[in-house]
This record gives structure tokens, C-alpha cells and sequence, in this order.
């Protein structure tokens, strides 16, 4: 499910939402309980979604995008003790911007992971922290 909305000139919401719905009927591994049944498939969360909300002006635009992901089935398929059999939720936001300097020339930031958010998407792989990056755009 997702809309999108002009609230007044120049600024836009957008918002979607995924639920699924699934689950593990026969196990294709009977020794690894992530992949129990009755368990939700593999890495695929309950609840997932994302918000955007921006801003276009003439001379430039911002956007602040959030994208959310549910607790999940996962492993570290490691010999921990306890074994890690969920991924927690996370919620992560990015902030995006451009500014026209002259007609043919913008100067754009980015900003990854405003929130500094941690997090591992898989389990073992740690998903970057925050990142910013500035750039130019000439058009000829």
C-alpha cells in the first residue's frame, strides 16, 4: 500500500507500507531452527515501509526519505550460543538536497543515515554508518 500527496505547492508526502504474510510449511533444514516451521520465511520482514517528504523550490530542492524495516528470521549460522535467530527492526533516514548556484549549475549534499542508526542487513554484515557526500552538477 503507498500514497502520495502534494500538501501545498512545492512540497510532497509519500508513504508505503508492505505486510507479508508467510511462513515456513516444511522445513528445508531440520537442524537449523531458523528455518523451523511455523517460522516467517528467511530475511523477509512482517513489516516493512518508507516516508519521503520533499520540498522542489526553483532554485533548489530537499528531501528527507526514511525507509523501516520490521524484526525478521535470520542467522549468523555460527556456532554462538545462544544462536542470533532474529534481526531487529531498524529505521533508517537520509537527507538529500541540491541548490541552483546558476542557471547550469547546482551544488548538491547528501547526508546517509542521518540518525546514525546501527544495524546489520544481514546478520554479520553491518550496514554503513553515517555518510555524507557534496558534489557538483553542471549541465552543458
Amino acid at each position: 500500500m503507498s500514497g502520495d500527496v502534494a500538501l501545498v505547492s512545492g512540497i510532497r508526502a509519500r508513504a508505503g507500507y508492505t505486510f507479508t504474510d508467510s511462513k515456513i510449511l516444511e522445513s528445508t533444514s531440520e537442524f537449523d531452527s531458523a528455518f523451523a516451521v511455523g517460522n516467517w520465511a528467511f530475511r523477509r520482514p512482517r513489516h516493512s515501509g518508507f516516508v519521503d517528504l520533499s520540498w522542489n523550490g526553483a532554485r533548489g530542492s530537499l528531501s528527507l526519505i526514511g525507509s523501516l524495516v520490521g524484526r525478521r528470521v535470520d542467522s549468523d549460522f555460527s556456532s554462538l550460543e545462544p544462536p542470533i535467530l532474529f534481526n531487529d527492526r531498524r529505521g533508517v533516514w537520509d537527507l538529500r538536497g541540491s541548490a541552483r548556484v546558476v542557471p547550469r549549475l547546482d551544488v548538491t549534499l547528501a547526508i546517509d543515515n542521518v540518525n546514525g542508526a546501527r544495524y546489520m542487513e544481514p546478520l554479520g554484515y553491518p550496514g554503513l554508518g553515517r555518510a555524507v557526500r557534496a558534489g557538483v552538477r553542471a549541465r552543458f
